[in-house]
């Protein structure tokens, strides 16, 4: 078959590549990774919040239980983001969670010397002062790290903020987990 000049055989048209990564997609809504993010980051502050307007209470317990249903999801999603994203992603994400290895550091000597868990049977002596002190700096932390991670947020490098964000959630896991070992220990 003999072509004219000019003329185009639709079968043959060349195509623009296919994005297969919801990663290069920009202003196109909600990625996962933002989704991810965006969770990590907020519960973490909701949950200190409650934690610090009333320890005992099922709102705080609720929030803390579905962050930590949720965590084997985040740890599947970070790895998909460390392969995708690289260090621009992973630097931030340790830097975030180093500094708040101290916090909790601080939050389980808090809680084996000054905290008391009677489940419902006798009472605690009353909290001495500054027992809450670690849970509220941990809070202005988070709020900061959030703020920081805000400020830096633009379309073309978004990994340092989801980096950050996750970083955020994974601090927040690591001083839970030494305040629950604070507790029982």
């Amino acid at each position: 078959m003999t072509r004219l000049v000019g003329e185009e055989n639709l079968g043959e048209k060349k195509l623009p590549p296919t994005e297969t990564s919801v990663i290069g997609a920009k202003n196109q809504g909600f990625s996962y990774y933002n989704i991810v993010s965006l969770w990590m980051a907020i519960v973490p502050i909701i949950g200190l919040v409650l934690w610090l307007a009333d320890s005992t209470g099922d709102a705080a317990g609720f929030v803390l239980s579905g962050f930590m249903i949720s965590i084997p999801i985040a740890m599947i999603s970070a790895l998909f983001a460390i392969r995708a994203l690289g260090k621009r992603f992973l630097n931030p994400m340790i830097i975030s969670i180093l500094i708040a290895i101290p916090l909790a550091i601080w939050e389980y000597f808090n809680e084996l010397n000054n905290g008391c868990s009677n489940w419902g049977w006798g009472t605690c002596p009353p909290d001495p002062p500054g027992y809450n002190l670690p849970r509220t700096i941990m809070l202005i932390y988070l709020i900061i790290l959030g703020i920081y991670a805000l400020s830096k947020y633009d379309n073309e490098d978004q990994a340092r903020t989801y980096g950050i964000a996750y970083g955020m959630g994974y601090g927040y896991l690591i001083y839970v987990l030494a305040w629950v070992n604070g507790v029982f220990g």
